[in-house]
Protein backbone atom coordinates (compact mmCIF):
# COMPACT_ATOMS: atom_id res chain seq x y z
CA UNK A 1 0.00 0.00 0.00
CA UNK A 2 2.53 2.23 1.07
CA UNK A 3 3.66 2.46 -2.82
CA UNK A 4 0.67 3.53 -4.10
CA UNK A 5 0.83 6.88 -1.80
CA UNK A 6 2.84 9.28 -3.93
CA UNK A 7 0.33 8.64 -6.88
CA UNK A 8 -2.89 8.59 -4.80
CA UNK A 9 -1.49 11.98 -3.46
CA UNK A 10 -0.97 13.13 -6.68
CA UNK A 11 -4.30 11.85 -8.27
CA UNK A 12 -6.21 13.89 -5.10
CA UNK A 13 -4.32 16.74 -6.08
CA UNK A 14 -5.47 16.59 -9.54
CA UNK A 15 -9.25 16.00 -8.50
CA UNK A 16 -8.92 19.02 -6.22
CA UNK A 17 -7.59 21.52 -9.49
CA UNK A 18 -10.49 20.10 -11.21
CA UNK A 19 -13.18 21.14 -8.86
CA UNK A 20 -15.94 22.85 -10.52
CA UNK A 21 -16.30 26.36 -8.50
CA UNK A 22 -18.23 29.49 -8.84
CA UNK A 23 -15.35 31.70 -10.67
CA UNK A 24 -14.95 34.47 -8.32
CA UNK A 25 -13.45 31.79 -6.12
CA UNK A 26 -11.95 29.47 -8.53
CA UNK A 27 -9.05 31.98 -9.19
CA UNK A 28 -7.97 31.71 -5.78
CA UNK A 29 -7.50 28.14 -5.80
CA UNK A 30 -3.83 26.60 -5.16
CA UNK A 31 -2.25 24.13 -7.54
CA UNK A 32 -2.39 21.51 -5.74
CA UNK A 33 -0.86 19.37 -7.91
CA UNK A 34 2.19 21.24 -8.25
CA UNK A 35 2.51 21.35 -4.71
CA UNK A 36 1.65 17.58 -3.65
CA UNK A 37 4.34 16.98 -7.06
CA UNK A 38 7.09 19.28 -5.29
CA UNK A 39 6.62 17.36 -2.45
CA UNK A 40 7.41 13.99 -3.32
CA UNK A 41 10.13 15.10 -5.49
CA UNK A 42 11.55 17.09 -2.78
CA UNK A 43 11.38 14.89 -0.44
CA UNK A 44 11.80 11.30 -2.49
CA UNK A 45 13.51 12.20 -5.12
CA UNK A 46 14.17 8.14 -5.71
CA UNK A 47 10.46 7.52 -6.23
CA UNK A 48 9.35 10.83 -7.94
CA UNK A 49 11.59 12.73 -10.55
CA UNK A 50 11.17 14.06 -13.93
CA UNK A 51 9.20 10.71 -14.89
CA UNK A 52 6.55 11.69 -12.75
CA UNK A 53 6.03 14.95 -13.07
CA UNK A 54 6.24 14.28 -17.29
CA UNK A 55 3.05 11.71 -16.60
CA UNK A 56 0.93 14.19 -13.97
CA UNK A 57 1.64 17.04 -16.40
CA UNK A 58 0.36 14.86 -19.38
CA UNK A 59 -2.57 13.53 -17.16
CA UNK A 60 -3.27 17.65 -16.60
CA UNK A 61 -3.25 18.39 -20.19
CA UNK A 62 -6.00 15.55 -20.39
CA UNK A 63 -8.43 16.50 -17.67
CA UNK A 64 -7.89 20.11 -18.31
CA UNK A 65 -8.78 19.62 -22.16
CA UNK A 66 -5.40 21.76 -23.12
CA UNK A 67 -2.96 21.39 -25.26
CA UNK A 68 -1.47 17.92 -24.87
CA UNK A 69 2.62 18.38 -23.30
CA UNK A 70 2.37 21.76 -22.45
CA UNK A 71 1.88 21.15 -18.68
CA UNK A 72 3.53 18.14 -19.20
CA UNK A 73 6.62 19.62 -20.56
CA UNK A 74 6.17 22.72 -17.55
CA UNK A 75 5.77 20.10 -14.90
CA UNK A 76 9.20 18.15 -15.77
CA UNK A 77 11.05 21.45 -16.03
CA UNK A 78 10.21 22.43 -12.45
CA UNK A 79 10.74 19.01 -11.18
CA UNK A 80 14.45 18.92 -12.98
CA UNK A 81 15.11 22.01 -10.99
CA UNK A 82 13.55 20.87 -7.69
CA UNK A 83 15.62 17.75 -8.25
CA UNK A 84 18.66 19.57 -9.27
CA UNK A 85 18.17 21.73 -6.13
CA UNK A 86 16.84 19.33 -3.29
CA UNK A 87 19.41 19.20 -0.53
CA UNK A 88 19.42 22.97 -0.61
CA UNK A 89 15.53 23.60 -0.82
CA UNK A 90 15.32 21.15 2.21
CA UNK A 91 17.20 22.80 4.49
CA UNK A 92 15.47 26.50 4.00
CA UNK A 93 13.48 27.64 6.31
CA UNK A 94 9.15 27.71 5.48
CA UNK A 95 9.72 31.02 4.15
CA UNK A 96 12.40 30.53 1.51
CA UNK A 97 10.51 27.56 0.06
CA UNK A 98 7.49 29.45 -0.21
CA UNK A 99 9.52 31.42 -2.42
CA UNK A 100 10.85 29.22 -4.68
CA UNK A 101 7.13 27.78 -4.84
CA UNK A 102 6.04 31.19 -5.82
CA UNK A 103 8.93 31.35 -8.14
CA UNK A 104 8.12 28.05 -9.90
CA UNK A 105 4.32 28.78 -9.70
CA UNK A 106 4.62 32.06 -11.94
CA UNK A 107 7.32 30.03 -14.05
CA UNK A 108 4.91 27.98 -14.59
CA UNK A 109 2.11 30.76 -15.58
CA UNK A 110 4.46 32.61 -17.48
CA UNK A 111 5.36 29.69 -19.97
CA UNK A 112 1.95 28.19 -20.56
CA UNK A 113 0.57 31.76 -21.21
CA UNK A 114 3.64 32.45 -23.56
CA UNK A 115 2.95 29.65 -25.77
CA UNK A 116 -0.97 29.66 -25.78
CA UNK A 117 -0.19 33.58 -26.87
CA UNK A 118 2.00 32.14 -29.14
CA UNK A 119 -1.14 31.49 -31.65
CA UNK A 120 -4.12 32.80 -29.89
CA UNK A 121 -2.95 36.33 -28.98
CA UNK A 122 -4.08 36.31 -25.40
CA UNK A 123 -4.22 38.80 -22.33
CA UNK A 124 -2.91 37.88 -18.80
CA UNK A 125 -5.81 37.08 -16.15
CA UNK A 126 -6.13 38.09 -12.65
CA UNK A 127 -5.49 34.75 -11.68
CA UNK A 128 -2.56 34.36 -13.53
CA UNK A 129 -1.04 36.61 -10.91
CA UNK A 130 -3.39 35.72 -7.75
CA UNK A 131 -3.07 31.87 -8.04
CA UNK A 132 0.74 31.60 -7.68
CA UNK A 133 0.69 33.46 -4.42
CA UNK A 134 -2.39 31.32 -2.75
CA UNK A 135 -0.16 28.30 -4.33
CA UNK A 136 2.80 29.43 -2.18
CA UNK A 137 0.64 30.42 0.57
CA UNK A 138 -0.23 26.94 0.97
CA UNK A 139 2.51 25.19 0.53
CA UNK A 140 3.29 25.01 4.69
CA UNK A 141 0.14 23.01 4.79
CA UNK A 142 0.59 20.87 2.16
CA UNK A 143 4.11 20.39 3.51
CA UNK A 144 2.86 19.34 7.30
CA UNK A 145 0.03 17.04 5.61
CA UNK A 146 2.09 15.08 3.57
CA UNK A 147 4.87 14.83 5.82
CA UNK A 148 2.17 13.53 8.77
CA UNK A 149 1.05 10.85 6.00
CA UNK A 150 4.39 9.91 5.13
CA UNK A 151 5.26 9.42 8.72
CA UNK A 152 2.68 7.50 9.49
CA UNK A 153 2.59 5.03 6.02
CA UNK A 154 6.59 5.04 7.30
CA UNK A 155 7.56 6.12 3.82
CA UNK A 156 11.35 6.60 4.24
Amino acid sequence: MNYLLIPLSLLVGMIADNLALPLDVAQFRPDFTLLILIYWVLMMPRLAGIGTAWVVGLLQDTLSGGWLGLHAFTKSLLAYFTLRLHLQIQIFPPWQQMAIILFYSYLEHVFVWLVRSAWVPTSLQMSDFIQPLTTALFWPLVFLALSAVKRRAKLD
